[in-house]
């Protein structure tokens, strides 16, 4: 087929478009004897459609100007297009169902075992509250159950495909705008990739770089995250009451939505532990809370305990951890200890600047540790050393 053919051929179908029925109205085309004064604006406007709409429809009219008595075809308004109503989500039914206390059962645990909150486990048991929510072995409680409906799946759109029909005979003129016309619409899907990328990279983020360098070796970045971060090579530990020592259990707390694993030590072990992998030059992510009004108000950068919060024990840790006091809410990186009149404080390089504290650094008392830490990680090497030699020990950074 020739270009102009195929040209006329797409005029023509454009044309039939204008008198075609539209929707389920079965609306037709019309005429228009254009009156003085009247503009494209206004008939456009009286009939429903576009100017646009009307240019289509009537070749070689212009925007600008139309003759008293002149007769146009005016389209039959397009109806919008129905747009689909988003299915509402049914309001979950919240049932009750008895539970017999178990040892070592808390408000916190239960909340999470039974994907609720603890408020509404105390809501539905009122009774506790003369008990000050204890709970007793053997003792009966209601645990909501919420039992959603399920919504209709809505199905989407996966992919679009377009096909583009150029002509393969005719003047070199045809073949000309055939390429150009091609040309343009590589451009634009050029374009509309890019849009994608962009919008993807503000709602996700960036694509990884295709290379890492570090102290002069290019990796890829799987390569690099094989060579330097195996999940064997670290150990995560807490201490916590309600699940046995030595023993792991996934840590009950927002962040952790992978339900990673956690080695469950006994407190002073635990604290034995960071102090000799910080003593002999292994750091170790510190995981805490720092809510707390020693924190926020850190006399010279040394962050202490209230005198009311001593001793730190591990029932008195416990009842922080279940009363939502002590919760995950920072990330630190531990990189030193020492002693000052006799108590022992840890270096705490934070992500906040350098402008922050000391030059980016704080001092966590040993009470604090004990007290607010949710998890530590450090390195098989550090968590696996054997007794040595002890280094003197370290001076503040300051």
């Amino acid at each position: 087929m020739h270009f102009s053919r195929l040209l006329r051929n797409v005029s023509l179908a454009v044309l039939l478009s204008c008198t075609s029925v539209i929707g389920a109205t079965a609306q037709t085309s019309m005429t228009h004897r254009v009156t003085e004064g009247e503009t494209l604006f206004k008939i456009a406007k009286n009939y429903g459609v576009s100017v646009q709409q009307l240019l289509e429809c009537n070749k070689g009219l212009t925007p600008d100007v139309i003759r008293t008595g002149q007769t146009l075809i005016i389209p039959a308004p397009q109806l919008p297009k129905a747009q689909p109503v988003p299915a509402r989500q049914p309001e979950p039914q919240v049932k009750m169902k008895d539970y017999k206390v178990k040892k070592k059962d808390t408000p916190y645990s239960l909340a999470k075992a039974n994907n609720i909150t603890v408020d509404e486990l105390m809501a539905a048991n009122p009774q506790l509250e003369a008990d000050n929510w204890k709970l007793k072995k053997g003792t009966t409680i209601k645990i909501p159950v919420k039992v959603k409906k399920s919504a209709p799946k809505y199905v989407g759109i996966s992919s679009i495909k377009v096909a583009i029909v150029l002509p393969l005979v005719g003047s070199r003129t045809e073949h000309v705008r055939s390429v150009e016309f091609y040309r343009g619409f590589l451009m634009g899907i050029e374009k509309l990739k890019d849009e994608l990328n962009n919008l993807f990279d503000k709602e996700i983020g960036y694509m990884p770089a295709k290379q890492v360098h570090m102290l002069g070796a290019e990796y890829t970045p799987l390569e690099f995250a094989h060579s330097v971060c195996y999940p064997e090579e670290y150990v995560s530990l807490t201490s916590f009451t309600h699940h046995p020592y030595r023993e792991y259990f996934a840590l009950e707390v927002p962040d952790n939505v992978m339900h990673d694993q956690f080695l469950n030590l006994p407190l002073d072990e635990l604290m034995l532990h960071i102090q000799k992998a910080v003593e002999n030059g292994h750091p170790v992510c510190w995981e805490g809370d720092i809510s707390e009004e020693g924190f926020t108000h850190a006399q010279d950068n040394y962050v202490e305990v209230q005198k009311m919060e001593l001793p730190i024990t591990p029932t008195s840790r416990q009842r922080e951890f279940e009363q939502l006091r002590t919760t995950d809410d920072h990330v630190m990186e531990i990189i030193g200890t020492f002693l000052k009149d006799k108590k022992r404080y840890y270096v705490c390089r934070n992500s906040w600047g350098r402008n922050w504290a000391n030059q980016g650094r704080i001092y966590l008392s040993e009470d604090y540790l004990r007290l607010k830490t949710i998890a530590v990680f450090m390195s098989e090497a550090a968590f696996l050393y054997d007794q040595g030699p002890k280094p003197a020990p370290q001076k503040p950074y300051i």
